[in-house]
C-alpha cells in the first residue's frame, strides 16, 4: 500500500509540475488515499461490536464480534519489501475483511477479551 502510494504521488506530482490534464483525477485520488491512511479507526465496543472507521468520505463497518468466526495474520504480496502485514478477519458467513491496525497486538487482545474464545489463527 505504502509502495503503491508512493508511486502514485510522484506520477501525480510530475502530471502536475507539466500541467498535463491526468493530474485533477490523480491529485482527488492522493487525498482520499491520504484522508483513509490518517483517519482510519478500529474502535470495539463492550456490547461486542467492531466498527470499522475509514475517514470521512467512506461509510463505517459495524460487525459483530460474535458472527468473526477466525482472524488470520497475512502478509502482502511485497512482503519482502517490508511493506505492511495485515489481519484477515473472516465472518461466520464467509465475508472477508482485511484490516491494518497500527498496534495488532492491543487489537487482538480486545476482541479476544470480548469475544471470550480464540479466533486467532497465527499462521
Amino acid at each position: 500500500m505504502v509502495l503503491i502510494f508512493i508511486l502514485l504521488l510522484s506520477i501525480t506530482f510530475y502530471f502536475g509540475w507539466y500541467k498535463n490534464i491526468l493530474a485533477i483525477p490523480l491529485i482527488i485520488i492522493v487525498i482520499f488515499m491520504i484522508e483513509r491512511m490518517l483517519h482510519t479507526t478500529f474502535t470495539v465496543t463492550s456490547s461486542g461490536l467492531l466498527i470499522i472507521h475509514k475517514g470521512r468520505f467512506s461509510k463505517d463497518i459495524d460487525i459483530s464480534i460474535s458472527d468473526i468466526a477466525k482472524i488470520e495474520k497475512g502478509t502482502s504480496l511485497y512482503s519482502k519489501l517490508g511493506v505492511y502485514a495485515y489481519l484477515n478477519i473472516i465472518l461466520k458467513n464467509g465475508k472477508e475483511i482485511s484490516v491494518w491496525p497500527a498496534d495488532e497486538k492491543s487489537f487482538l487482545e480486545w476482541i479476544q477479551k470480548v469475544n471470550y474464545k480464540n479466533i486467532v489463527n497465527k499462521e
